[in-house]
Formats: structure tokens, C-alpha cells, sequence
């Protein structure tokens, strides 16, 4: 049951990391459900959205840098 527990909150743990990186919020889950501690780390792995100004990581949704305050273009 402990395993579980931690797997879940593997899950959990994973799918805010994705969120923070403009990632999946599913397949961050999925990936820390299924693979534990392991799915953090390709959490952590996944490539991020970044501004073209100050290189600072922002949600792949963005239209203005949160920290420079530069537009980005429409992807």
C-alpha cells in the first residue's frame, strides 16, 4: 500500500513540474504514476519552452515573458 502511496505522489509531483514547464499536465501524471521517482526525472528532463529575450523558462502558451516582459510571437 506504501508503494502505492508514493507512486501516486510520484504522479502528483510530476504532473506540477510539467505544469511549470508549459508540459502536459496528463502525461507529466502518467509519467511519475508509472515510472515513480524515475518519472520525475523525465519530467525534469523534458525540453521547455523558453523566452528568445532572457532565456528564461515560460508556458509554451505565453504571448509575453513573465520576467522580461518582451511579446513573443504565435507559435
Amino acid at each position: 500500500m506504501e508503494w502505492f502511496l508514493l507512486w501516486l505522489f510520484c504522479g502528483f509531483i510530476a504532473a506540477f513540474l510539467a505544469d511549470r514547464k508549459g508540459s502536459s499536465t496528463v502525461l507529466g501524471f502518467l509519467l511519475g504514476l508509472i515510472l515513480g521517482p524515475f518519472g520525475i526525472i523525465a519530467v525534469l528532463a523534458m525540453s521547455g519552452t523558453t523566452c528568445p529575450a532572457c532565456r528564461s523558462r515560460i508556458h509554451k502558451q505565453a504571448t509575453r515573458c513573465p520576467k522580461c516582459q518582451a511579446e513573443l510571437q504565435a507559435a
